[in-house]
């Protein structure tokens, strides 16, 4: 395999993949995109408590396919390197879901800016807007949900329950 990639000519290589990746981001405009961090494992150091190589990646989930990533020093700087790795990809047109560590106004205005739509996860540690959510959403989930799913996976059931709400006043 050595002898392959030295034979090859760098440039005419990267114009190559570049020219790939571009029809690769075409087919994928428009698709769910999940951002989430990463520790590797096996990459613990004596004494540490989390890993000392992390990640944060943007997935083209229906693909299965890893777009782009970035590193990152702790989970703390997480928050960090999400506006750094969506910079590297196109989201225009795209759902972006990511978790709760990205629930954040600046995040959701640089998705807003590029043109994506975007799922953000919601924990009860952002106390004030949790409350606000909860108390908006409460008449709603007195109602039947609009969709409902059920599967099992990794040893586990689980069932995901989606309600639609169409007011929007609670949004800035």
């Amino acid at each position: 395999m050595q002898r392959v990639f030295s034979r090859l000519n760098p440039v005419e290589l990267e114009a190559s993949l570049t020219h790939w990746g571009q029809d690769i981001l075409r087919v994928l405009a428009g698709q769910q995109l999940a951002i989430d961090g990463k520790q590797v494992r096996g990459t613990y150091l004596p004494g540490q408590r989390q890993a000392s190589v992390q990640l944060v990646s943007v997935w083209a989930t229906k693909q299965r396919l890893c777009l782009a990533q970035t590193q990152v020093v702790s989970k703390a700087n997480e928050l960090v390197a999400i506006p750094q790795v969506l910079d590297l990809v196109e989201v225009a047109g795209s759902v972006v879901s990511i978790d709760a560590i990205g629930c954040q106004r600046a995040i959701a205005a640089t998705l807003v800016e590029r043109r994506a739509d975007y799922v953000l996860a919601l924990k009860q540690n952002q106390r004030a807007l949790f409350e606000q959510v909860q108390a908006h959403l409460a008449p709603l989930l007195r109602q039947e949900p609009a969709f409902v799913s059920r599967e099992k996976d990794h040893g586990r059931g689980e069932e995901r329950r989606v309600w639609v709400s169409r007011d929007l006043t609670l949004v800035e």
